[in-house]
């Protein structure tokens, strides 16, 4: 019996932090990883197979928002499983993050565990919120993840 590849969608403009994201996912078991620095030929890939999750920075290529294309690909994909990263860490773009239906947010700041647990949350069906916002007391409705 084979079991469907986990495939994800990286959308990080800087290449580095693009293959960082990668590695871990590649630790997480995923095979098929798509890395794109700005929404071009975004919606082609996702009619082509919709991802187990996708990666999203706030800052993308073509001064694009991450957050605003989160509130977008879900408006068409509402079976997306998105995780904002980025490097702005103020309650504000959290709850922005999370009411434009992101399931996880990582600040930059915090270690590549947290992507691995994000990662595993989310796949689960739950939502997550990073360590280091949970530690200046920033919470997801009320609660911590």
């Amino acid at each position: 019996m084979s079991t469907r590849e986990k495939s994800a969608i990286i959308i990080e403009d800087y290449q580095m932090v693009a293959d960082a994201w990668k590695n871990t996912l590649e630790k997480c078991g995923f095979s098929s990883i798509s890395i794109f620095s700005c929404s071009e030929n975004l919606a082609v890939e996702i009619e082509r197979e919709i991802p187990d999750i996708i990666l999203m920075d706030v800052n993308i290529g073509n001064d694009e928002n991450g957050i605003d294309l989160t509130r977008k690909l879900l408006a068409t994909y509402p079976q997306l499983k998105i995780v904002i990263l980025t490097v702005h860490d103020h309650s504000g773009i959290v709850k922005e993050s999370f009411e434009a239906g992101a399931r996880g947010f990582i600040s930059k700041h915090a270690p590549l565990q947290e992507l691995e647990n994000a990662i595993d949350f989310v796949l689960r069906g739950e939502v997550y919120l990073c360590s280091h916002m949970q530690k200046k007391g920033i919470t997801i409705n009320g609660r911590n993840s």
